[in-house]
C-alpha cells in the first residue's frame, strides 16, 4: 500500500479523503468537490502534480477500504462460524443434560418401584408367616375335633347296641350297670378331654401373649426390667468408690493420713506403713477391676467407662495394681522374715 500523503500544502486533500470514506461511488464528483473546496483557498488553476497525487491517494484509499471490507467480511464469517460452533456445543450439551435428566428420572422411578416391591414382599412374607401359623393351629384343632367326633360316634354306637340287647330284666340290669359304668367312664373321658382342651386353650393364649410381647419388644416399646436397671446402677456406682479409696490417698506433701488406715496385727505388731497403704490400694484396685470386667462382660457398662482395663499406663490397670500389691507385700514379708527394716 502506497503511503498516504497528508501534506497541509495540498489543497483539498482532506476533502477528497473524507469523500472517499463516505462512499466509493462519490469518486465521480470528486473533482467538482475538490474544485469547490479549493476555490476559497487556492487559485482557479489546478496543478497537474497535485492532481496526480490526489488521484493516487484516492486509489490507495479505495484499495485500503476494499481490503478492510474484505477483512471485515472474513472476520464476520469467522464470527458466524464460531457462533454456529458455540450454538452446536450448547445444543449438544442441552441434549445431553436433557437425556441425563430423563435417565435420572427413570432411575428414580425404578428405584421407587423397587422399594415398593421390597415393602410388598416384606408384607407378603409376614402375612404368609401368619397364615402358616394359623393354618397349623387350625389343622391341629381339626384333627383333634375329628378324633373327638369319632370317639363320640363309637360311644353312641355302643349305647345303641346296649339298648338292643335289653331283652330280659336280669340281662337288662346287668347291661344297665355296665352302661352306667360306661357312662361314668365316658363322663370321665369327656372331663379329661375338656381339661385337655382348657389346657390347650391356655397354651394358645400364652403363646399369643408371648408373640405379642415379642412383637412389642421388637418395636422398642417394652421398658427396661427393674433387675437389669439395678445391675446397671450398681455397675455405675462401682466406678466411684468414694471414701473407700479416699482413705488410701496420698497427700500432696507425700504423707498419708494414718488415722484413716486400719490397724493390722502382723505377728502381734501394729503395722502403719506406706507399704501397707500401697498393698491395700493395689488390692482395692484389683477388686474393682474384677468387678468392672464382670460388668463389662455382662453388658452392664460400656468400654468407654472402663477404658483403664486395657491402659497399661494407668495405675488402676489390673496388671499394674496386682504387680504393685504383690511386690510391696513380698518386700514387706522378706524384710519382716529377715528382721530388717523396710
Amino acid at each position: 500500500m502506497a503511503p498516504r500523503p497528508e501534506d497541509s500544502t495540498m489543497p483539498g486533500s482532506k476533502v477528497i479523503a473524507a469523500a472517499t470514506l463516505e462512499s466509493p461511488s462519490s469518486s465521480v464528483n470528486l473533482w467538482s468537490r475538490t474544485a469547490a473546496a479549493g476555490s476559497s483557498t487556492a487559485p482557479n488553476a489546478i496543478d497537474p502534480i497535485t492532481e496526480s497525487m490526489e488521484s493516487a491517494t484516492i486509489v490507495d484509499l479505495q484499495e485500503e477500504l476494499k481490503k478492510q471490507v474484505a477483512d471485515l467480511k472474513k472476520e464476520l464469517a469467522q464470527c458466524r462460524k464460531r457462533e454456529n460452533a458455540i450454538l452446536a456445543v450448547f445444543a449438544t450439551n442441552y441434549n445431553k443434560e436433557k437425556d441425563l435428566a430423563q435417565r435420572e428420572i427413570s432411575l428414580l422411578a425404578k428405584e421407587m418401584e423397587l422399594k415398593k416391591l421390597a415393602e410388598w414382599e416384606k408384607r407378603e412374607n409376614a402375612i404368609l408367616a401368619v397364615f402358616a401359623v394359623n393354618h397349623q393351629k387350625e389343622s391341629e384343632l381339626t384333627q383333634r375335633e375329628s378324633e373327638l367326633t369319632q370317639r363320640d360316634s363309637e360311644l353312641t354306637q355302643r349305647d345303641n347296641e346296649i339298648t338292643q340287647r335289653d331283652n330280659s330284666p336280669t340281662q337288662r340290669d346287668n347291661e344297665l350297670i355296665q352302661r352306667d359304668s360306661e357312662l361314668t367312664q365316658r363322663e370321665r373321658a369327656v372331663e379329661e378331654i375338656e381339661d385337655e382342651q382348657e389346657t390347650e386353650n391356655e397354651r394358645l393364649e400364652w403363646e399369643g401373649a408371648w408373640i405379642h410381647q415379642l412383637v412389642m419388644s421388637r418395636k422398642n416399646i417394652t421398658a427396661v426390667p427393674k433387675q437389669a436397671h439395678l445391675r446397671k446402677m450398681t455397675a455405675q456406682r462401682l466406678l466411684h468408690m468414694g471414701r473407700a479409696l479416699e482413705n488410701f490417698q496420698v497427700n500432696p506433701d507425700l504423707r498419708i493420713d494414718t488415722s484413716s488406715l486400719p490397724d493390722i496385727d502382723m505377728d502381734d505388731l501394729a503395722v502403719k506403713l506406706l507399704r501397707v497403704h500401697d498393698c491395700y490400694r493395689g488390692w482395692l484396685d484389683c477388686n474393682r477391676a474384677i468387678d468392672h470386667e464382670m460388668a463389662l462382660h455382662e453388658g452392664r457398662i460400656t468400654e468407654e467407662e472402663v477404658a483403664y482395663l486395657t491402659d497399661y499406663h494407668d495405675y488402676r490397670n489390673p496388671f499394674n495394681a496386682g504387680s504393685m500389691a504383690g511386690i510391696n507385700f513380698t518386700w514387706s514379708a522378706l524384710c519382716h522374715s529377715h528382721d530388717k527394716p523396710e
